[in-house]
């Protein structure tokens, strides 16, 4: 669309105003690491220290997910020690309604959205509990100050674990014989914004944009792998700039992405799929049961639906939630989260999904596949047998073997996909769009099970399915056992811009 919505983000860069940051840190007591627990008290007070006595009012939101039974909580006592934080916990039901995977213990999505959907604070700040502000950093957000539309980013160094970090400094910390690593965001493909190395530990943004992004993908519900990047591409989709401010300084263990690799708790997932992701009105948990857990502390549990609601109230089974939680956003932060929301929206009414989300009807079926016989490097073999088709590609690596024609698909309130399904006998298949010799959305399909590939269409000139040899040991074998194309209408996003007037904790 060409008027896109203006958003007239707050300023707070060298006029020497106050403002304040609310850094949103995730835990629970599980040992997750030697001496975590300690280190998080450590982190949390030096991190506080950092800013005191400066125009920078440094806050923190602590979100216990997903709680150990058998332990006690840390947020009382977090609360207890440190008058700057409030608390979020939130019950082991709802992990175990949202999660899709046996391995996590923590999503970070729903642990990280309640507490930036409440906050109150002029920033928000994505990070951890075993982090360590630099001292350049903060003394750059003091000095200079933030702008809102801004996505900031810092470079995290990773540092020995055997530092007592209750009472270190910053001399310590950050001298250079205790570096074990750095996850540089100065060599590429890390080097560009919005800086994505171990983009997890250091997202802030004004809190009103991250309203109108909407905290992490919540669609993401077997992995936590990722959500942070994925965040930070939907920032700069919006819209916003983005600054590397600086370093933050970590304490290496041996349960970290970087350590682990491919034994971190994640799914082999395309993760640069459906971007910009957008979370519904109600993200946040906001539809969830919040109560008053003590001083500046809140539960969440699940949802409690009636059939008699009226009784429910009566009976005191309503939902009840702290003030922080049930004040009503102003009506000038829903107009700018709205903007943000809106440009993220006309980004996605351009672009076809990855793959249908509702139950879909088929179009047209394709014309079958046409051997491509151009000798040598393009050649390739085809077998029609009871409505499939089986072709053999050539030997020589990423040898193209055939393409199928795509008829002209219909009106354009719907979306299109080519679905494919097929079974690699042998080797490995790349399967894609052509178009304008441009090769688009393509998959690496491997042998084993009848695997399911969709391709969108967009509003592309003439594109046709390629096949190719993906395996660097000689000729793949590929059946063909469905080709058709499938629709589905498309979603109307502008349903999801908030009303006029929205509670903080619920959209309803």
């Amino acid at each position: 669309m060409s008027n896109s919505p203006v958003v007239n983000h707050p300023h707070y860069e060298d006029s020497g105003a106050n403002f304040s940051i609310e850094a949103v840190v995730l835990g629970r007591n599980d040992d997750y690491e030697p001496n975590w627990r300690k280190n998080l008290f450590a982190s949390i007070a030096y991190n506080r220290r950092l800013f005191e006595g400066s125009r920078v009012d440094f806050r923190v939101a602590f979100v216990e997910w997903n709680p150990p039974a058998e332990r006690p909580l840390l947020s009382p006592e977090l609360v207890e020690r440190f008058p700057f934080l409030r608390a979020l916990v939130i019950d082991r039901s709802v992990h175990q309604q949202l999660s899709q995977s046996a391995q996590l213990t923590m999503m970070l999505n729903f642990a990280y959205n309640p507490a930036l959907r409440t906050s109150q604070a002029d920033f928000v700040l994505i990070t951890s509990g075993d982090l360590f502000y630099g001292r350049g950093l903060a003394d750059r957000i003091v000095g200079d100050g933030l702008r809102g539309g801004c996505l900031y980013r810092a470079e995290r160094v990773n540092v020995r674990p055997t530092l007592d970090f209750s009472r270190s400094g910053s001399e310590e910390i950050e001298a250079s014989q205790n570096v074990v690593a750095v996850d540089s965001c100065s060599s590429p493909p890390y080097d560009q914004p919005p800086f994505t190395n171990a983009c997890g530990d250091f997202i802030m943004m004004d809190r009103v944009s991250m309203l109108g992004i909407r905290g992490f993908d919540e669609s993401i519900r077997f992995a936590r792998a990722h959500l942070d990047s994925r965040c930070c591409t939907t920032a700069l989709q919006a819209g916003m700039e983005c600054e590397l401010l600086g370093q933050i300084f970590h304490v290496d263990h041996a349960a970290s992405m970087s350590n682990l690799g491919s034994a971190y708790p994640m799914s082999n997932y395309d993760f640069n799929l459906d971007l910009p992701y957008l979370n519904p009105p109600n993200w946040g948990l906001a539809d969830a049961r919040w109560a008053d857990a003590g001083e500046r502390t809140v539960s969440i549990g699940p949802e409690l639906t009636y059939s008699m609601p009226g009784l429910a109230r009566m009976l005191g089974f309503a939902r009840t939630s702290p003030d922080f939680a049930r004040r009503a956003y102003p009506a000038p932060d829903i107009r700018e989260a709205n903007a943000v929301t809106q440009k993220l929206i006309e980004l996605k009414e351009r672009t076809t999904p990855s793959r249908p989300t509702q139950r879909t009807s088929s179009a047209l079926r394709l014309f079958w596949p046409t051997r491509l016989s151009i000798p040598g490097y393009w050649s390739a073999t085809q077998k029609r047998t009871h409505g499939r088709v089986q072709l053999t590609s050539a030997p020589d690596p990423w040898a193209y073997s055939a393409t199928l024609s795509i008829p002209r698909f219909g009106p354009q309130e719907k979306w299109y996909w080519v679905k494919l399904r097929l079974r690699i006998a042998k080797g490995q298949f790349g399967v894609s769009l052509l178009a304008k010799d441009t090769l688009l959305h393509e998959q690496l399909i491997s042998a084993g099970e009848p695997t399911d590939v969709y391709l969108p269409l967009d509003d592309f000139e003439a594109p046709v399915v390629l096949f190719r040899n993906a395996s660097p040991d000689g000729a793949s074998v590929c059946e063909l056992m469905e080709h058709r194309i499938v629709y589905q209408r498309r979603t109307d996003y502008r349903a999801l811009l908030m009303p006029e007037r929205v509670d903080m904790m619920a959209s309803r």
